[in-house]
């Protein structure tokens, strides 16, 4: 999955306003008129398909869910193939003579478990703000396409 972000030079805080700047200074960047490097027409591709995504509120809530979720999965396979990778004897040879590591290392995990929580919620506090506000603008162009339809019919 292409990052989006990284293709515009934002980050995935930038507000529309930053998007539609950077999508602008990206497209003359690499608009194959004005730049004669042989990957611009690829290049130019991926702006348009990266501003394409974020200049949406609604696709770029469910791009931001993809991503997290693939890199939640990315995380869980490398956690899975290390614990695979290590076997139970060698924790215990290496733990065994010393108790201050294993402490230490829970006392590691416990903050890790801590920040990653802390993460999530944050996470799942802005996919539902752009979730509402998704709605909020699907709500607002219905009733310009009926505030319309109503003015036609009249």
């Amino acid at each position: 999955m292409n990052d989006h972000y990284k293709t515009l030079e934002v980050e995935p805080t930038a507000s529309p306003e930053e998007i539609r700047r950077a999508f602008r200074k990206m497209a003359l960047k690499y608009h194959p008129d004005r730049n004669d490097s042989p990957d611009a027409v690829i290049r130019i591709k991926e702006v348009y398909e990266a501003y394409g995504v974020l200049k949406d509120t609604a696709s770029r809530a469910e791009y931001d869910t993809q991503k997290y979720e693939s890199q939640r999965l990315q995380a869980r396979t490398k956690a899975k193939e290390d614990l695979q990778a290590a076997s139970i004897s060698e924790y215990e040879k290496l733990f065994a003579t010393n108790q201050e590591i294993f402490k230490t290392l829970n006392k590691t995990l416990e903050e890790m478990k801590r920040e990653l929580n802390n993460t999530k919620k944050d996470l799942d506090m802005e996919f539902q703000d752009y979730g509402s506000s998704a709605k909020a603008r699907q709500q607002t162009l219905k009733e310009e396409m009926r505030r319309m339809a109503s003015e036609m019919g009249s």
